[in-house]
């Protein structure tokens, strides 16, 4: 039963049990092998324990009434499920698993310590778990300064507890917890240029690894959609960012998100982050309102953060903020709930009999998106913005926005460890194609494709070594990338170290003639391989294979 009064003697089971797990995670390695995580988690958690014992030793009373809500446990399996599909795929999600159990922790005791001092009474539900899920969906802080997740969780439970105001007669929170302290946090992140300091962008890119994430997270999202009236949020929210993402198109021939139509983190978040009933309108119509400004304000917000980005400088990379677009307007709409109620209201399509709270019409409203999803879900799976060449071509005409968006879409493949992507990029930074010339940060992005098994990476990275651009002239590591790129099938790669071998590197290669003929052989075969298999190129270095010696 809701509100149902528990024991005394629970409020201390569940506290001492809570401490229990939270100080017992400790032992584990990904806790104490780091010390700043190690700190933060037992610093919480002797700050918490203090709080416990001065409200204890205080004779305050506290009374424990049970809370346990569909749409919690619905919403936690939900999460769960997220994150166990996500992490199939990226398998830090399950090496963080830990710190999610001590942020659970976390929220419990600190939750339960400031209602029991504002107001002598603990709801116990599992309404805290899609909190913590939910904010850690988009973002994490690095090791290094885990300290601030958790005042980041306290800042959601706070708001819930402090921001508060009276709506259709009754006193309830007014900003998604989540959500609020997502946009604070991303508010403080980007004027401060500490982005780099989280995993947002990691999420970001990394949720879309899984191959059928957007249907896995549509399905999950039916669940809370056919029980609850939020169907209608979700489905304007999406045709907004469709719409808007056309309209950028016709007017500039360019995709907005560049290689799908919504981005898998948005569909997220239109999907659990910002349809919070508690939250959000209650009229229909205002669902709908609601829902259609959160998707436009992506798009516009996608443009203005593109604007706040930063080019690589020296071996540091891009800096980009755009996937913070689906977080800073949902405090703002929260706000804005009464004005679109209110204009809901006067819409009035409940007189039409047009009401979520009736389940066929509920139903019949879920019916309609999952055909809309599926008439474009190849647009959000199979974008034409996927391909290379779409970008590469319109950047070669001097459109800048094409060279950023591809430049964008390389480094977003490249963190996916797409390391032919990191190739690629590094050669637009090595030649300036669309992008500042930065040697330093192409030497890195071709390591790290070299790294990944592309040989011609090695060989890219083997002739700026030779030729000390982008770090210090060493013709013995360029010797050595030039013999794994050659191992690798790349025949420029046998071809440089044949040169080098010949004497054409210096630098303390010794000559060796005999190994210079054997590369010889090798190149010349690699590409007569790459020119029968079309290879223009490789028939072309074929030909004029004779008498070449200077690495390429």
């Amino acid at each position: 039963r809701p509100d149902e009064p528990l024991s005394s003697k629970f409020a201390h089971r569940l506290s001492l049990g809570l401490f229990a797990l939270m100080f017992g995670l400790c032992v584990l390695p990904r806790v104490h092998g780091h010390p700043v995580v190690l700190g933060s988690v037992v610093g919480a958690g002797g700050l918490l324990a203090a709080w416990h014992l001065y409200l204890h030793k205080s004779g305050r009373p506290l009374s424990v009434l049970k809370n346990v809500k569909k749409p919690h446990y619905i919403q936690m399996f939900c999460h769960a499920m997220i994150y166990a599909y996500w992490g199939w795929e990226w398998r830090h999600v399950y090496d963080y698993v830990p710190l999610l159990l001590a942020q659970i922790c976390f929220a419990y005791l600190f939750d339960m310590a400031l209602t029991w001092h504002r107001h002598g009474k603990f709801f116990a539900g599992f309404g805290h778990i899609p909190i913590v899920l939910s904010t850690n969906l988009f973002i994490w802080f690095k090791d290094e300064v885990y300290f601030w997740q958790l005042p980041m969780l306290a800042l959601a439970f706070l708001s819930k507890d402090l921001l508060q105001w009276n709506r259709d007669g009754v006193r309830r929170h007014i900003f998604n917890p989540s959500g609020f302290a997502l946009a604070v946090a991303a508010l403080i992140l980007i004027p401060t240029q500490s982005a780099h300091l989280t995993w947002a962008e990691e999420i970001a890119t990394t949720l879309a690894r899984p191959d059928h994430i957007f249907v896995w997270i549509f399905g999950l999202g039916l669940l809370v959609q056919m029980a609850f009236p939020v169907v209608l949020m979700s489905l304007s929210a999406f045709v907004a960012c469709l719409l808007f993402g056309a309209m950028h198109f016709n007017e500039t021939g360019l995709y907005v998100f560049v290689d799908t139509a919504i981005p898998i983190a948005v569909f997220l978040g239109l999907t659990f982050l910002f349809t919070d009933p508690a939250t959000s309108p209650s009229s229909t119509a205002g669902k709908l309102i609601f829902g259609f400004l959160y998707g436009a304000a992506v798009v516009l917000e996608f443009k203005w953060l593109q604007t706040l980005g930063r080019p690589a400088i020296g071996a540091h990379a891009v800096v980009n903020l755009t996937y913070f677009d689906k977080l800073l307007q949902v405090p703002v709409l929260n706000l804005l709930v009464p004005l679109i109620d209110r204009l809901g209201r006067f819409i009035d399509t409940e007189r039409f009999g047009f009401d979520l709270n009736v389940p066929r019409v509920r139903y019949a409203s879920v019916g309609v998106y999952a055909l809309v999803f599926a008439a474009t879900l190849p647009s959000l799976t199979a974008h034409p913005g996927r391909d290379a060449n779409f970008w590469a071509e319109r950047c070669e005409r001097g459109t800048k926005q094409a060279c950023l968006s591809l430049s964008a879409m390389l480094g977003g493949a490249c963190q996916n460890e797409t390391f032919a992507a990191c190739d690629t990029l590094g050669t637009m930074y090595e030649d300036g194609a669309g992008v500042p010339v930065n040697e330093s940060y192409a030497a890195v992005l071709h390591e790290r494709a070299c790294l990944g098994a592309v040989a011609k990476a090695c060989t890219n990275l083997g002739v700026m070594m030779l030729e000390g651009r982008g770090g210090p002239r060493d013709a013995t590591k360029a010797a050595g990338l030039f013999l794994r790129a050659c191992d690798g099938g790349d025949g420029d790669g046998c071809q440089n170290a044949r040169s080098v071998y010949l004497g054409g590197g210096g630098g303390g290669v010794e000559v060796d003639l005999g190994r210079a003929r054997e590369l010889e052989v090798k190149a010349h075969a690699l590409y007569a391989q790459a020119c029968d298999s079309g290879e223009r190129e490789a028939c072309e270095r074929k030909q004029a294979f004779e008498g070449l010696a200077s690495p390429r």
